[in-house]
């Protein structure tokens, strides 16, 4: 089990933010707080609030969208220790996805599998 004290997650589609709580439950600890928020906005000021250690982001969300949420706590320094596993759907490789993958720890691809999360996670906090 992954001892983190907070993660928080960040994506627009209820349903992959339930199915991401769902395995995060099972691969970290009890005393784990796991966060969600539904846009970058909120993502945002949760991360300044609360300092998680892991954030996991989609890029394509309303009102602030990932790539623009990852670039705001790496200029923060309260928020810029948090590792950060960036979440797309976008098959194409423009210039944005490309920049989005380079400012995060690590990348995960939509839709993915259980164990590709929390392989991920448990790469980023071991």
């Amino acid at each position: 089990m992954v001892n983190l004290t907070t993660i928080l997650v960040v994506d627009d589609d209820p349903l992959i933010l339930t199915v991401m709580l769902q395995v995060l439950g099972r691969a970290v600890t009890p005393a784990t707080n796991i966060l969600t928020a539904y846009n970058g906005e909120e993502g945002l000021r949760l991360a300044l609030q609360t300092r998680p250690d892991l954030i996991i982001t989609d890029l394509m969300m309303p009102k602030m969208d990932g790539y623009e949420l990852v670039q705001s706590l790496r200029r923060e320094d309260t928020a810029s220790q948090a590792r950060i596993i960036g979440v797309s759907s976008s098959g194409a490789m423009d210039a944005r996805t490309k920049a989005f993958r380079t400012i995060c720890d690590s990348f995960l691809n939509k839709p993915f599998l259980p164990n590709e999360l929390i392989e991920k996670v448990t790469c980023l906090t071991s």
